[in-house]
């Protein structure tokens, strides 16, 4: 990305009064950013997009699909989790870390995809009056919704565990990141009432190109939304709290909201760097990955879950290792990956995730993508079963990838 040396910083005031925040977005979304084609790009123009790597197999045709619903919903219907799931995915009330150090990054599981980050703070910000959250915050990927469906009425799947928490009980959202627009990643829903709230200091919001054209009759007309490329970055600092970097990353995945839209928007992978007042990377770092996959897969289905190194794998989880990383924190998908067959291109398996958190170099990571909603073939509680079978594949323990509860958060160290 070439960003002309000279851009103006955009500062929105956040609210009036003693909790006033001013946010600074450099460069700002009006900045003329130049592009050069990318091989994800389907055409000279960002208007559509692919995945460009051998491990990205074309999607199934419409009867394997219409197969995969039947079968679904059958599965669904039968699936021996349901009964127990309260005791399968664990469920507690959010803190939201305000017991844990100041210098960890704070994660916190709000279900499926979605997290509220807390990154650090500098100590010599820290005000003299307790306030709960204290450093700057991302929300990636908020669902609070029912169901991930165009409608709250019908179709689509129904979540069988409850958010542990809504938009009202949410600390102060400083930034959003939408890896991209299915359902259960970008909920309109969700988004209206976090924008409602924070209406007087909406979250800056950032989305994959051509992610904003639904969002800005749901966010309202005062919140910055930016779109950017894969490699492309901002810095944003949020008056009181601290400065990031965040960086449009790589994923294997593939958007659309409806029947004629497929592709038409980008989707990505989040990595979010705390910067010092010089503008130096301070340690603390965390990715998201959004919805992926990292190979694809024609194996017999449990053949499937173990490593076949004749298999390509995408090779940009590497290149986001060794640009961007090492990373505190990793928050990694492991469910919806069955049958392997169709949805491993797309969906990550446990041993795919294990190698993924390799890739990228994450130093400790939370498995997410499960828990929420049944998307796919497997039952409720298997990506977590499966999980501890892959880390003793290659060799990790539970702290190095682990899960959380719903609602819970948990410290990491820079």
């Amino acid at each position: 990305m070439r960003i002309p040396q000279r851009v103006l910083h955009r500062t929105m005031t956040m609210s009036s009064g003693a909790n006033a925040r001013a946010i600074t977005v450099d460069p700002p979304a009006s900045a003329a950013i130049q592009r050069q084609k990318g091989e994800h790009w389907v055409t000279d123009r960002p208007k559509g997009f692919q995945n460009p790597w051998p491990s990205a197999a074309p999607f199934v045709g419409a009867w394997e699909i219409l197969k995969f619903v039947r079968q679904h919903s059958k599965l669904k219907a039968d699936d021996p989790d349901v009964a127990n799931f309260h005791n399968l995915v664990r469920q507690v009330t959010p803190t939201w870390g305000v017991d844990l150090p100041a210098h960890q990054v704070k994660a916190t599981w709000l279900s499926h995809a979605a997290f509220l980050v807390e990154m650090p703070r500098e100590v010599e910000a820290v005000d003299t009056k307790p306030e709960g959250v204290k450093g700057l915050t991302v929300l990636f990927d908020p669902a609070f919704s029912d169901r991930c469906s165009p409608t709250q009425l019908f179709g689509g799947n129904l979540r069988f565990s409850p958010p542990p928490a809504r938009a009202a009980d949410l600390p102060p959202v400083d930034i959003i990141a939408i890896s991209h627009n299915h359902y259960d990643h970008c909920d309109l829903n969700t988004l209206r009432e976090i924008y409602q709230r924070q209406h007087d200091r909406p979250p800056v919001l950032f989305v994959g190109l051509n992610g904003a054209a639904n969002l800005r009759s749901t966010v309202g007309p005062h919140t910055e939304i930016i779109e950017m490329d894969w490699w492309e970055h901002r810095v944003v600092t949020v008056q009181g709290k601290g400065a990031v970097r965040i960086t449009c990353t790589p994923a294997q995945h593939n958007c659309g909201r409806g029947l004629f839209d497929k592709d038409h928007s980008l989707w990505a992978s989040w990595a979010v760097h705390s910067l010092n007042e010089t503008g130096v990377p301070t340690g603390a770092s965390v990715w998201h990955a959004g919805d992926t996959g990292y190979c694809s897969t024609k194996r017999e289905e449990e053949a499937s879950h173990h490593i076949d190194p004749t298999e390509p794998v995408c090779p940009a989880f590497k290149e986001i290792g060794d640009r961007l990383g090492p990373f505190s924190l990793g928050m990694i998908p492991i469910g919806a990956y069955s049958p392997r067959w169709i949805m491993s291109s797309v969906h990550n398996a446990p041993i795919d995730a294990v190698r993924m958190f390799a890739d990228t170099k994450c130093k400790k990571a939370i498995g997410m993508h499960w828990g929420t909603w049944r998307m796919a073939f497997d039952r409720i509680a298997e990506p977590a079963e499966r999980l501890v079978k892959a880390r003793e594949v290659v060799g990790l323990s539970e702290e190095q990838f682990g899960l959380l509860a719903l609602g819970e958060t948990k410290g990491y160290d820079p």
